[in-house]
């Protein structure tokens, strides 16, 4: 029997459809001009535009007409990869296309995100496996080295800030990456004992609840504001905390900060995981004659860990992005990239930091979708956690 009707590939092919209708790039003498805007088919040229319609006729066979399931993923796949060359293949056009300038340099325009888009979802929907990770990591790296290469990628205005700033760039991106890393652990370390306890004392769990609740409505720079008054003044204080480093502004305020805000999917999770335990699994380990601590971490913990690790997932890449907003207090990071870039009307420099910020996030995401596979039982692998 044929599978039921797929509209994940015809959403696919509307997103790449953008590329072309929408303008794709822009052609720039400086990084503030507006600069012409050109669309997809006329950056692609004959080969380039035989190669989109192909791969969308190829997608709408696979829809309408492929009976088999194995095939048709096969060819969403293949017409994934075929995306994102076509991608690669039109900045190097384009940046062909420059005539002069003191900055020559192709933008992005607001339809090239539809290609790339388009390359991810048939991607991740062409088959369930680990493969998939593999697959990605190769079709984003090899146009990445084929732009690269000869000095085809110079004319990208990405690139263009980022060789201006490279050692800066690997600078803030190891501070971005240590900061919300410590956040997530530390929150870890705070959220799992506290859903623990919350779960077994209604007492402890009201407030604690109604705690990392009322935190997460607190706007995140109101909350960097609230820090940085205390933690001043306890430095001027105390000095010894100052030598550590405890100040009113910089990594103190935002470790605290992002740690409070990683606190309530680590908190709310374990405690729905705990208490979506059977009872009949409880009354089985009582009736082995398990005390409550065998009962704890044989039964109930084991059971409740694939909703634990969806929080620390889900923890981790709202870290990530909420990181970028403590360079506004001096903590570093990727964000400062792109406040820089909105305080100069750069919007190559803000996407210098943006998309690192967005790969971070999916290879964060990823990462925990494959060690949630590996470490819950698959008795226990609940649908739609290991992604």
């Amino acid at each position: 029997m044929r599978e039921r009707f797929d509209v994940v590939p015809l959403a696919a092919l509307f997103l790449g459809s953008a590329s072309f209708l929408m303008p794709f790039a822009a052609l720039k003498e400086n990084r503030v001009v507006d600069g012409l805007l050109l669309n997809g088919f006329q950056l692609a040229g004959p080969l380039y535009g035989a190669v989109a319609v192909l791969t969308a006729v190829g997608v709408l066979a696979g829809v309408f007409l492929m009976k088999n399931g194995s095939r048709r993923r096969l060819l969403y796949g293949a017409a994934g990869v075929v995306c994102f060359w076509l991608t690669a293949a039109l900045l190097v056009r384009a940046g062909m296309m420059l005539t002069g300038g003191a900055a020559p340099r192709v933008s992005p325009a607001i339809g090239f995100w539809g290609l790339p888009a388009a390359s991810y979802v048939l991607i991740d929907h062409s088959k369930k496996g680990r493969w998939r990770m593999w697959v990605l990591l190769v079709v984003m790296l090899l146009p990445a080295a084929l732009l690269l290469a000869g000095g085809r990628g110079e004319a990208i205005s990405v690139f263009r800030e980022w060789s201006a700033r490279k050692g800066r760039f690997f600078d803030e991106l190891i501070v971005h990456i240590r900061l919300f890393s410590m956040a997530v652990i530390s929150a870890a370390v705070l959220g799992i004992p506290l859903g623990i306890l919350a779960s077994r004392d209604k007492r402890i769990g009201e407030p604690v609840t109604a705690f990392v609740d009322a935190v997460q409505t607190i706007p995140s720079m109101a909350l960097f504001g609230l820090l940085m008054a205390p933690l001043a003044a306890l430095s001027r204080a105390f000095p010894l905390l100052r030598a550590m480093g405890i100040r009113g502004i910089g990594a103190a305020p935002a470790l605290i900060a992002l740690t409070l805000y990683a606190l309530l999917p680590i908190v709310r999770n374990t405690v729905t995981g705990l208490a979506s335990v059977p009872p009949s699994s409880i009354d089985a380990g009582l009736g082995l004659g398990m005390s409550q601590r065998q009962l704890f971490y044989r039964v109930e913990w084991p059971m409740a860990l694939p909703h634990v690790l969806t929080g620390l997932r889900t923890a981790s890449v709202q870290a990530v992005g909420n990181t970028a907003v403590a360079a506004l207090i001096g903590a570093g990071g990727l964000g400062i990239m792109i406040f820089q870039g909105l305080g100069q009307a750069a919007p190559d420099l803000i996407l210098l930091g943006v998309i690192p910020l967005i790969l971070i996030a999916v290879a964060v995401d990823r990462s925990w979708g494959f060690m949630i596979h590996r470490w819950v039982s698959p008795g226990l692998d609940m649908k739609g956690l290991s992604g």
